[in-house]
């Protein structure tokens, strides 16, 4: 079992590789994964984000671990900032 499933199902289902059948930005797709989950899926997205962004090496894991479903430099965002704003827009 993975220890960022929120996060993963995110990365899997919102931001893969097809993420322009939801939207455009990170905004519109985020409101998409508000409308489709409960407050407590999106306060363990939450926490999983953070607890992602406590890795000792935040770019390198992410390219690692989702690299082949999102770049977040297609939204000039690095892999923390890009982590960053998906929780400011929660």
């Amino acid at each position: 079992m993975s220890i960022y499933k929120h996060l993963d199902n995110l990365i899997y289902s919102y931001f893969n590789q097809d993420y322009d059948l939801i939207g455009e930005t990170i905004d519109v797709i985020i409101r998409d994964y508000q409308s489709t989950n409960s407050q407590e899926e999106i306060d363990e997205l939450k926490k999983d984000i953070n607890r992602f962004l406590a890795e000792k090496n935040v770019e390198q894991t992410f390219s690692d671990r989702y690299g082949f479903d999102v770049d977040p430099k297609l939204w000039s965002h690095t892999a923390s900032t890009f982590l960053s704003e998906i929780v400011n827009l929660l």
